[in-house]
């Protein structure tokens, strides 16, 4: 989560630079409840060196291209964040080619559990791809318990006083 003291940091490194203008007192409260409500859970639980390179990124961006200074705002760091997290999920799935996996698991439904999780581990915590694969595969069988219905199935009550529109509802004599 990013905090009000953290996103203090982030403003006043920006505004050090130059290349923000404080507009009030709670502009870090205004930072941090963006970044927490509306940039994602990939910014919102972001590790400290990820944002710290996306503001010194900001930075370079500004200093390169002069017309993205008004742009500098919460959703521009947020982008900058997912940049370098889409960066090192990268850089594992091409280290792999062959995108082998350790032991994902056979059903649909977890399988896609596991690998979004797996994804969000590596990208986001930073995680070894073993460690990720391992915790990933734990929450994929856990979601799986959940989900799976805790009763046989039954085939549904049959209610005999209904009419079939095939049948009349009073039978004819003949």
């Amino acid at each position: 989560m990013i905090t009000k003291t953290l996103a203090a940091e982030i403003i006043g490194y920006l505004a050090g630079c130059g290349v923000l203008n404080v507009k009030g007192e709670n502009q870090a409260l205004i930072w941090a409840d963006y970044l927490n409500t509306h940039a994602g859970a990939g910014v919102r639980e972001a590790l400290k060196p990820d944002i710290e390179a996306a503001t010194r990124n900001l930075v370079v961006t500004w200093q390169n291209s002069r017309e993205y200074a008004p742009r500098i705002s919460p959703e521009a760091l947020a982008r900058e964040i997912r940049k370098i997290q889409a960066e090192r999920l990268n850089a594992v799935e091409n280290a792999n080619p062959e995108n082998s996996r350790i032991n994902p698991p056979d059903d649909p439904n977890a399988y896609v559990t596991w690998e979004k999780t797996r994804r969000f581990l590596i990208a986001v915590k930073a995680l070894p791809v073993e460690t990720a694969e391992r915790e990933a595969l734990k929450q994929a069988r856990q979601a799986l318990k959940v989900t799976a219905p805790s009763t046989p199935s039954t085939p549904p009550e049959q209610n005999y006083g209904a009419q079939n529109s095939l049948k009349p509802a009073i039978p004819t004599p003949l």
